[in-house]
């Protein structure tokens, strides 16, 4: 079997650079720590890696993910995904910017998002939430500040019903589950299951992409 091998990524600039952000809040109401996701571009040969970035805010270094997305040809950085927490006045905007450089290590985040997946399901804890999807991809035990916010044994199912009535959940099922993004800041879990009625009979396969974002 023949697999192409990815070209080794040069070196990053030895120079630090940046790349300006700006985070407009339409609203008339201030955001703190609003999560925010965006691409960011990269000239063809300046960034060997995705850990030579960090994000630097009004107050100094703010925690942020990066996810490489795309190479150039020369296996350098083209396209960066970055998800981070923004704090914004009403009506206003606030100037962030992205620093890179082969000196350049982003600091620990702390309390990052924990996904803990395992032949039950998936646990998630963002901090302030958690919550368990079950094997059959419901929502269940869902927790906010210790407080138990669903009562005991009960799930958010998704639920179809037909034209003639009959209604079709995910309960009886066992999903797929595929971690996407695990933190720190932001984790994705793809969650694939089917409707069925009470009697096994399925209506459809739905995929579903539950988001938890760090508290």
């Amino acid at each position: 079997i023949f697999q192409a091998a990815a070209p080794v990524a040069p070196q990053t600039r030895t120079e630090v650079a940046s790349v300006p952000l700006t985070v407009r809040n339409p609203h008339k109401f201030a955001v703190d720590n609003w999560p925010v996701t965006t691409g960011v571009p990269f000239p063809q040969g300046q960034l060997g890696n995705a850990d030579h970035v960090r994000l630097v805010g009004p107050s100094g270094e703010l925690p942020v993910q990066a996810r490489l997305t795309a190479r150039w040809l020369d296996g350098s950085v083209k396209w960066l995904l970055l998800n981070f927490q923004a704090s914004v006045p009403a009506e206003a905007q606030s100037q962030y910017r992205l620093e890179f450089g082969r000196a350049v290590r982003r600091a620990k985040t702390d309390k990052p998002v924990s996904v803990v997946k395992d032949v039950t399901g998936v646990a998630v804890n963002s901090g302030a939430i958690r919550f368990r999807i079950d094997a059959a991809g419901n929502l269940t035990y869902f927790r906010h500040g210790g407080r138990q916010v669903t009562p005991a044994g009960a799930v958010c199912q998704s639920l179809a019903t037909d034209a003639a009535g009959k209604n079709y959940t995910t309960t009886g099922g066992k999903a797929q589950f595929v971690v996407e993004e695990a933190g720190p800041l932001r984790a994705v879990v793809k969650v694939t299951s089917h409707l069925a009625d009470k009697d096994g009979a399925t209506l459809v396969r739905i995929e579903k992409r539950i988001e938890a974002y760090r508290d």
